[in-house]
């Protein structure tokens, strides 16, 4: 049984000229929580986050979850965003043959806006085909690494290198999206949503 769940809820953020912006992309059998822990935890810290598909809005998971994406990824083009979120699973490879989808991270890089994939994006995704973790430290989905010969591979649950953050597998998506928030946002904001989370408690 297919279950849906939609993410576009008009009341998720009281919007201000001053939040930081991001942008998820999904493509067809991607990895759930990979996906819904950055969503959760990002709009939780206040930072206006987009759903976009690379396709159409209605996005099936790996298992089965379907997502109503915000936006298709073609709409929102000309916008640039302060962080670009890649979540791994199948939909990760769909990705990185979609030529205009890695133009937009391409653009985002150049403009050193944060790009962060977990699992396999970062090998398929931004190393095998965007090719922006050259010479860079990096995590992945282990046995991907060698899709990054030029990359500097840790092995780490998180990794980051500049504006680039890596995640190793789906357990690391909660530490991966904590991540990103510290690094927009400072180590503050990261430490409310742990202790509202109860996150060092586990």
């Amino acid at each position: 049984m297919i279950q849906s769940v939609v993410l576009n809820l008009p009341e998720r953020i009281n919007w201000r000229l001053d939040m930081k912006k991001a942008i998820i992309i999904l493509a067809p059998l991607f990895e759930e929580i990979e996906a819904i822990t950055p969503i959760d935890l990002l709009r939780r810290a206040e930072i206006d986050l987009t759903v976009a598909s690379i396709y159409e809005t209605e996005v099936k998971s790996a298992r089965n979850l379907k997502i109503i994406a915000d936006t298709r990824l073609a709409e929102v083009k000309q916008d640039i965003f302060d962080i670009v979120i890649i979540p791994g699973g199948k939909g990760a490879w769909t990705i990185a043959e979609d030529s205009f989808a890695c133009k937009f991270i391409l653009e985002h890089n150049k403009n050193s806006k944060i790009i962060a994939a977990i699992c396999a994006a970062p090998a398929i995704v931004l190393g095998k085909s965007c090719k922006i973790l050259d010479g860079k430290h990096f995590t992945c989905f282990t046995g991907l690494e060698n899709e990054v010969p030029a990359g500097i591979y840790t092995g780490k649950k998180v990794e980051i290198d500049g504006n680039i953050i890596t995640g190793s597998a789906p357990s690391a998506a909660f530490a991966f999206s904590l991540a990103i928030i510290d690094k927009v946002l400072g180590t503050e904001k990261a430490n409310q949503i742990k202790k509202s989370t109860l996150y060092d408690q586990l």
